[in-house]
């Protein structure tokens, strides 16, 4: 459950992710946080956080109201009961439609899609995204599926399958990895 000092801090985290994207460094100071929250990247989480607090108090009615608020703002469509971590960093929020459970410092770099996929049907579950994940312009990650951590997903993608293996990049139609970690052999040449 979302208290009010786990969802200023997940917003603090927000923001100084987003102030550390300065080309040179920046001291975060009020007027400055001032000026990055004007920033319709930054407005659209600061509503859905303020939604999702209210969603998880079950105040469903003010949770909604907030929602459509952030959808009319920014054109980004956060679903309140969508989780997600400290440290998200939204380059373009026009066109972004998110509803997922999300990880820390996770990168949206604007007209993606996460969410469940429509089949026979039903809506299947949210997607589980884990921490450090970038998805590039235009993916797509749906159905109930897991990500796991530190993915880069590249432009244009459909992910609508779990991937086990972490810390590499997804890219393409149909997804195929197109960089993986690399082992270290077993025995090595001496």
């Amino acid at each position: 459950m979302a208290t009010i000092n786990q969802t200023y801090s997940d917003f603090k985290a927000d923001l100084k992710r987003l102030n550390d994207t300065a080309p040179v460094p920046v001291k975060l100071t009020f007027f400055r946080a001032l000026r990055l929250i004007s920033r319709q990247e930054l407005c659209c989480l600061l509503l859905y956080r303020i939604s999702h607090l209210c969603y998880c108090r079950g105040n469903k009615c003010l949770a909604g109201f907030l929602y459509r608020t952030n959808l009319l703002l920014t054109a980004a469509d956060i679903h309140p009961r969508s989780k997600i971590g400290p440290g998200c960093l939204i380059a373009h929020a026009i066109g972004l439609v998110v509803d997922a459970q999300i990880g820390r410092n996770c990168t949206l770099l604007g007209h993606n899609v996460v969410g469940p996929a429509y089949s026979n049907g039903q809506w299947s579950s949210t997607p589980t995204i884990g921490d450090d994940v970038t998805i590039c312009l235009k993916a797509l990650v749906l159905g109930d599926i897991e990500l796991k951590d530190q993915l880069t997903i590249g432009p244009y993608s459909l992910i609508d399958h779990s991937l086990t293996i972490s810390n590499c990049v997804v890219s393409c139609v149909p997804t195929k990895i197109v960089t993986a970690p690399q082992a270290t052999p077993a025995n090595p040449i001496e």
